[in-house]
């Protein structure tokens, strides 16, 4: 069952890296279990990019 009301205090940070995976790996070392994140490949072959 989900909570009516959840708060979640992050810190804004840009990340880059070459691959979807190492991207995905360093952004979770630092999150809370149950967090869900979405990675979308950027156009014109940019590095990956990180939706919150």
């Amino acid at each position: 069952m989900m909570p009516e009301e959840a708060v979640l205090d992050f810190e804004i940070r840009h990340l880059f890296s070459e691959t979807a995976e190492a991207l995905l790996a360093e952004v979770m070392a630092g999150l809370p279990e149950g967090i869900e994140i979405a990675l979308e490949r950027v156009a014109f072959n940019r590095p990956h990019s990180l939706r919150l």
